[in-house]
């Protein structure tokens, strides 16, 4: 059996896994949770693919992907 709490480790060992790979590139992490949010109608979701958005290319000023996406946003909102 088990000892006490070692299936809790058990269950935290895969997403804990998932965040460490995150964690290591975080730009693409900010790009993805960005992407994800844009363009969807729900209120805030814009503000919030922006701030991951920037938040990207504060670590990857060069990130094309995240330069476009923020791009559409601004362009959506009449910015120029």
């Amino acid at each position: 059996s088990m000892p006490h709490g070692a299936k809790h480790y058990e269950e935290a060992r895969a997403p804990a896994q998932r965040a460490a790979r995150l964690a290591s590139d975080t730009a693409d992490a900010h790009y993805l949770l960005g992407a994800s949010l844009k363009g969807q109608d729900r209120t805030g979701q814009n503000e919030a693919a922006e701030a991951a958005l920037r938040e990207c290319l504060t670590t990857a000023p060069a990130h094309s992907d995240a330069l476009n996406n923020l791009a559409d946003i601004y362009i959506a909102r009449g910015d120029s």
